[in-house]
């Protein structure tokens, strides 16, 4: 399955927090979000996805902006009741993999070397 080539072959690159899914759950992999944390990394969440795009890898943002942040949650102009600190933390991060169940496996393993690629290049 394409979450579990993901899961096994980003989990020890720097900056990169793939998916988690406890051990009592299932998933159907709909979304496969990882979260890239720059500082480790090298790249922000935008950076990354505009590389991969120019390698043909449709990478997108998810949660972003944030569900509060839209406007027709903006109370009339009213001061939000709450900022959710960690909901604009994780929504600048949060980067989602492609899903193609009807490709093969070894299309998911490049799109994970992707990432190791990136944290070698010596501009970063």
């Amino acid at each position: 399955m394409w979450g579990e080539v993901y899961t096994s072959m980003l989990a020890d690159i720097p900056g990169v927090r793939p998916q988690a899914v406890p051990t009592d759950c299932v998933t159907n992999y709909t979304l496969y979000g990882v979260l890239i944390e720059p500082s480790e990394f090298g790249l922000s969440r935008s950076e990354l996805a505009e590389a991969l795009r120019l390698d043909g890898i449709g990478a997108r943002p998810y949660f972003h902006p944030p569900v509060h942040e839209h406007p027709c949650y903006s109370n009339g102009g009213a001061p939000r009741p709450r900022e959710l600190p960690l909901t604009k933390w994780v929504s600048a991060r949060v980067l989602c993999l492609p899903i193609l169940p009807k490709r093969p496996l070894d299309c998911a393993e490049r799109i994970a070397r992707e990432y190791d690629r990136f944290t070698r290049m010596p501009c970063r």
